[in-house]
């Protein structure tokens, strides 16, 4: 401990880490609720910022730019709006706004005037529930004739897709450019106070959008050579409040070095814990990489090796992007807990971005009008994304990124791109398409044909497509069961797997042998020590370590075949039934189902 806290690079991180903030100082930067706050304010033309209804005319203006291609309806809809011209100085926000069903919606603006209605689902770290943006959309068109425009908003922190077409896309980063181009035009006027209060607000997303690499690569270096004591004091930061009967002042020397520099070891921590960069270098090896690639912690990001040669016709970007080229392609974990690569077309000059789109288009790339407006800055062009059971498996991230690179898909944009920047004329669509259907019929993998044999296996006993995920040599599933346990214990206490309930199945492949395993996962020490109690009063067989403080992970059920023929995928199929419906399972499943019984409801 006293060697960390004497370490010059960690002092230096601190240092960076622990300018003042109001936000960090209330704890409230990563509560969502309290970041709707925040963004109901600078809704509201009337409040006290002084800013009138700048904020609202540039959310509209943001999700215009953001339309997907295929959305034209969209875009004939707020071309309507904007042809109104009309302000928004009327507008009225509101706050958790309920509905019928007991929901809430986060942020519901109405302009009288300009007959608008804007309804925002804000998701800063969660996920959507199931038919939770229906329902509110269904709501707020009953409360509104057909002489208003509503315009519904998802927004979360990297621009994910709802799942529900009738929304509009927006990112915290749209947020941050907004508020960041206001202080710059306008930041003058406004009031010192307003004026500091925007400015650690941006503080606070520029630190969730945008770490600094250099402080990412800091942390890393210190956490690999400091990984128990920063690991000893980030749990004991974890751990719950002192109660007034446990106050006996005794000294706690490991407690007063978090408390120190608690932000800073968090960092530390996080950094450490998240191998996504990590897991980007051996995927840079694997795809013979050697340029051109930042393995950022959480947005690694690369060019393909066909496009080095001529990306600098592009030009330099117009201001700082990615790579320092003009076109990039990353890699991020989706809001619902996928991995997700998108590539996108960034700020160059106007009349060199119309005309390599313009190329692009007439290959056959769907391109959206909106791009080709010479205002416009940024333009995605193909995003895909992939199941990962666990984010903790180096491993299983490499081949969930192998997976999207090498997909049909994205290597034919790939050599499109190639081919625009070449000049090569334009290959007839019948022959590209061709090219795509023989590399996606002549490359089934073992583990491709393990993920249909999945899906035969989910249909075989009704289990909906929201409820398992395939990814490489793991399949994993749910069942409605575990939903009620975890409304009585709660879910995990940290990131586990994709879901973050009580237990979860999988299926996994290893050379000719095929295993199902039960798992009960991380969930608060004290719940989980009560449900292995309840479960082993109903003759469950538990391990005794799985009763301790610190355990995280329990498997209750696993059982193994070996498989023939993996390119028969009735046979893995059936065999995935046979595994699944054993007597032993069917007992597990009993026990667990007494976990819901009213004696444990809470």
């Amino acid at each position: 401990m006293i060697d960390l806290e004497n370490n010059q690079e960690f002092q230096r991180l601190h240092q960076k880490r622990s300018k003042f903030n109001a936000f960090k100082v209330l704890k409230v930067d990563k509560f969502e609720i309290r970041h709707s706050n925040v963004l109901a304010w600078l809704m509201d033309p009337n409040a006290n910022h002084t800013m009138s209804d700048y904020f609202l005319q540039k959310i509209l203006t943001s999700i215009f730019l953001n339309i997907e291609p295929d959305h034209d309806s969209k875009e004939k809809h707020l071309n309507q709006l904007f042809q109104r011209k009309d302000s928004f100085l009327d507008a009225k926000v509101f706050r958790e706004v309920r509905i019928d069903n007991g929901r809430f919606i986060d942020l519901l603006a109405v302009s009288e005037k300009a007959k608008l209605v804007v309804l925002i689902e804000n998701k800063y770290y969660s996920s959507e529930s199931e038919n939770q943006l229906k329902d509110y959309l269904a709501f707020v068109k009953s409360k509104f004739d057909e002489t208003y425009c509503i315009i519904p908003i998802y927004l979360t922190l990297s621009g994910s897709t709802p799942s529900n077409s009738h929304y509009y896309s927006m990112s915290y980063n749209d947020v941050r450019m907004i508020l960041e181009s206001h202080l710059n035009l306008f930041g003058s006027r406004l009031p010192a106070d307003v004026f500091h209060f925007i400015n650690d607000y941006l503080a606070i997303l520029q630190d969730e959008l945008h770490t600094d690499q250099n402080d990412y690569e800091l942390a890393h270096l210190i956490y690999r050579e400091n990984q128990e004591i920063i690991q000893l004091a980030f749990e004991q930061g974890q751990s719950a409040d002192l109660r007034l009967t446990d106050w006996n002042f005794t000294p706690n020397p490991l407690r007063d070095f978090y408390d120190k520099y608690a932000d800073t070891i968090e960092f530390v921590h996080n950094v450490g814990q998240n191998i996504l960069g990590e897991a980007f270098k051996v995927f840079t090896r694997k795809i013979h990489l050697d340029q051109l690639f930042n393995p950022h912690f959480r947005l690694p990001s690369f060019i393909p090796s066909k496009w080095h040669k001529k990306i600098d016709q592009l030009g330099v970007p117009l201001s700082n992007y990615w790579l320092g080229k003009g076109l990039v392609c990353w890699f991020e974990e989706n809001t619902d807990g996928r991995l997700k690569i998108t590539t996108e077309l960034g700020p160059i000059d106007p009349d060199t971005r119309i005309k390599f789109l313009t190329d692009l288009k007439k290959r056959q790339v769907t391109i959206r009008e909106s791009a080709m407006e010479p205002s416009r800055k940024f333009s995605k062009l193909y995003t895909d994304l992939t199941d990962i059971n666990n984010w903790f498996d180096k491993n299983e991230l490499v081949a969930g990124m192998t997976e999207l690179y090498e997909s049909a898909a994205f290597q034919s944009l790939v050599a499109t791109v190639q081919n625009v920047l070449e000049h090569k004329p334009i290959i007839e669509l019948q022959q590209m398409k061709q090219s795509v259907i023989d590399i996606s019929e002549n490359h089934f993998s073992n583990e491709e044909l393990f993920g249909q044999a999945f899906k035969k296996f989910c249909e075989t006993e009704n289990i909906n497509r929201d409820s398992y995920r395939i990814t490489g040599k793991h399949t994993s599933f749910l069942l409605p069961l575990f939903n009620e346990v975890e409304e009585v214990f709660g879910e995990t206490r940290e990131k586990w797997w994709w879901h973050n309930g009580p237990f979860l199945y999988w299926f996994e492949l290893n050379d000719q042998e095929l295993l199902l395993v039960l798992e009960l996962g991380p969930i608060e020490a004290t719940k989980r020590i009560e449900l292995i109690e309840h479960l082993e009063e109903q003759g469950q067989k538990v391990r005794v370590s799985a009763k301790k403080q610190e355990a995280k992970y329990t498997r209750l059920y696993s059982k193994h075949t070996t498989i023939n023929q993996w390119g028969n995928t009735d046979e893995v199929s059936h065999a995935m039934v046979d595994l699944f419906n054993t007597s032993q399972n069917k007992e597990v499943l009993e026990r667990i189902k007494g976990l819901t019984g009213e004696t444990h409801k809470r």
